[in-house]
């Protein structure tokens, strides 16, 4: 009798083994399933709009153009024009307000808060600097242009606007479409830098 009951406990004890190494097993897997499944259009959508605003706010060309449908030119400029455009788009920040998904098309509500007027701060910075070449100091031209400019553009007055980004769904993946308003902050930014830095020489 006393076997019986041995065998009894040990076959109660097995079984419960295997269930609860069944039920592991089983959270083991969807676990990993869930690891493997892509993220939700939602949150793909949001992480390439910060990284796209992110970059432009760093001047970051070549990473605005990695997700996007419309290729921003990239002008080749030297390193003093591109450090004074790095300084003025550092100037922009940016909150995401929403995101609206339809389908293969999407639509990202932005803030963004930049500098009123990327043309008047170039030019007044060249006259900093001008006034400064003609005093004879140690540093180059482009060196008081680019202080000058990164001055200016610390104590400029700032302007608040909304900018909708589209977005469409192709082959499986999200992309920025064009943007005017984006583009032409770019443009806003590197074409009176290029222009000031020519007049000096650079």
């Amino acid at each position: 009798m006393h076997l019986t009951k041995e065998r009894r406990c040990r076959s109660v004890y097995r079984r419960k083994c295997v269930a609860l190494l069944s039920v592991l097993f089983l959270l083991l897997t969807t676990v990993v399933s869930c690891k493997d499944q892509p993220s939700d259009d939602k949150t793909v959508t949001d992480h390439i709009i910060r990284q796209y605003l992110t970059a432009l706010c760093e001047y970051d060309i070549k990473t605005m153009n990695q997700n996007s449908l419309s290729v921003i030119e990239s002008y080749g400029d030297s390193k003093e024009i591109n450090a004074s455009c790095k300084v003025l788009a550092a100037r922009i920040s940016w909150q995401i307000e929403g995101i609206s998904i339809n389908g293969n098309a999407a639509i990202a509500q932005i803030t963004l808060v930049r500098p009123q007027n990327f043309e008047v701060i170039c030019t007044d910075a060249l006259g900093d600097a001008m006034r400064q070449i003609e005093q004879n100091t140690e540093r180059t031209p482009a060196q008081m242009l680019g202080a000058s400019i990164k001055s200016r553009a610390e104590k400029t007055d700032a302007v608040q606007i909304s900018v909708e980004i589209p977005m469409s769904k192709v082959a499986d993946k999200w992309m920025i479409g064009k943007t005017h308003t984006i583009d032409g902050i770019i443009s806003e930014i590197r074409t009176p830098t290029a222009a000031v830095y020519a007049l000096i020489g650079q």
